[in-house]
């Protein structure tokens, strides 16, 4: 990536570059974050947004704030490590150097803004609602029921693994479809057999964004979206 667009970017001059997800550059030696940081360095204004900015330990800020001024901490991570974590016998991370922790907290928030989740969501209140279907796959459903419940009456000891196997096929065949695998491929085979459901999924959202709504469908299965 860095080889294809950074020509272009240099030539573009970008004005400022934003890192969302920025935790994801938090490794100080990866391509990843070297590419980044290369193109932050062509604008005059660069800014990481995160949720997370610390996962692990304070290590995870070193790059970050690089990539945004490297005057606060500097370009050696070497020199960072030495100055604001502790270490053990063969290198590993301990601990926060506590007689440096205050400047380091210091340091991090000088050019941090953080957000809570009160100031910036305004979500409506939590409705669980359940939308009936008539199924036109209920015969078959049934019979494959039946098959499951004889099934189980027949075995005397069932494994947890057996008897999942035997309620996903149910589940499947719920939104419209059921797997089968190519005996001498052992491919697997998607097999619709009702839109009953997908359809009045469609129809709600339909509902929803013709409202100026904004909808996120979640599925069991990729076969059902």
């Amino acid at each position: 990536y860095t080889a294809t667009f950074l020509p272009i970017l240099e030539k573009w001059k970008p004005d400022v570059v934003l890192c969302d997800e920025s935790h994801r550059i938090k490794g100080a030696t990866t391509q990843q974050t070297k590419a980044v940081t290369k193109v932050g360095n062509l604008s005059k204004f660069r800014i990481c947004l995160t949720g997370t900015p610390l996962t692990s330990n304070v290590i995870d800020f070193f790059s970050q704030y690089r990539f945004m001024d490297n005057t606060i901490f500097g370009l050696s991570i070497v020199c960072y490590k030495n100055r604001y974590i502790l270490t053990g016998m063969f290198g590993e991370y301990l601990r926060p150097n506590p007689t440096n922790f205050k400047e380091l907290q210091a340091k991090i928030n000088s050019i941090a803004y953080r957000v809570t989740k009160e100031e910036c969501m305004t979500l409506p209140p939590f409705k669980d609602i359940v939308v009936p279907i008539d199924i036109d796959c209920m015969k078959q459903y049934r019979e494959l029921e039946r098959d499951y419940i004889t099934w189980l009456s027949e075995n005397e000891s069932i494994s947890v693994t057996n008897a999942l196997s035997q309620t996903l096929q149910l589940r499947q065949m719920t939104g419209g479809f059921y797997y089968t695998y190519d005996e001498t491929t052992g491919k697997k085979i998607t097999n619709f057999i009702d839109k009953s459901k997908l359809t009045t999924c469609m129809e709600l959202i339909d509902d929803l964004v013709s409202n100026g709504n904004k909808v996120v469908v979640f599925a069991e299965f990729q076969a059902e979206i």
